[in-house]
């Protein structure tokens, strides 16, 4: 009986412990001549981030990229 009730309560943590999706702000960063100049894009999680971080970008001022932290 005892092994049930520690089940009952094991299982829904372990669960809920795995379904923890890691956030990060992101901002995005152009890179003006030797001055970087940021702006907030906002919160992004899980796959999202790697995406943002990943996609290559094309600004008229210079050299882009996404940062997340």
């Amino acid at each position: 009986m005892k092994r049930i009730q520690l089940l009952s309560l094991v299982i829904p943590f372990a669960v809920s412990f795995n379904a923890c999706v890691k956030c990060e702000q992101c901002f995005y960063i152009v890179n003006n001549n030797g001055s970087e100049t940021e702006s907030l894009l906002g919160e992004y999680c899980g796959d999202e981030i790697k995406a943002l971080e990943k996609k290559e970008y094309n600004d008229s001022l210079g050299p882009a990229h996404v940062e997340c932290r």
